[in-house]
């Protein structure tokens, strides 16, 4: 019993040990070259499949090297960011012929993505105040 409790803890704790590898520096050093999801979607429905699903994969491995570069104290929001944008480009390239389909896809998943709007907020926010990168210019007041 006793042995079975050290196995769990020694595979958890090596877990969270390689999971906390992620910096300030790493962070602000991705979020420059992580695209917004506006940016890989659109005119989707009229581009080439192939270039599309090369876009598409893009942007994903981008987000996962967001997550893997965020410091402890936002990773999780940056992982719900990145279940999101997975969650939406998935239905992108599900439904690249039919935007209809991809809209109520992407209602579908904002809906079971609760924390996603939250989480994206925290994100721009300590981009903007640790990286000096506005990802909302559009919603700041200056």
């Amino acid at each position: 019993m006793a042995a079975t409790a050290a196995i769990v803890v020694l595979l958890f704790g090596a877990a969270g040990c390689s999971r906390d590898h992620g910096s300030k520096e790493a962070f602000c050093k991705e979020i420059k070259r992580v695209p917004s999801l506006d940016t890989v979607v659109e005119g989707f429905a009229d581009a080439d499949p192939q270039e599309l699903a090369a876009r598409l994969h893009a942007a994903n491995a981008s987000y996962a090297a967001l997550h893997d570069a965020a410091p402890k104290q936002i990773r999780s929001q940056v992982g719900e960011v990145q279940g999101l944008a997975d969650v939406v480009t998935a239905a992108v390239e599900d439904h690249h012929d039919d935007p209809e389909a991809a809209a109520a896809e992407i209602r579908k998943a904002m809906a079971n993505h609760k924390g996603a709007e939250a989480a994206t907020v925290a994100v721009a926010a300590y981009a903007k105040a640790n990286c000096d990168v506005d990802l909302n210019p559009s919603l700041s007041g200056g």
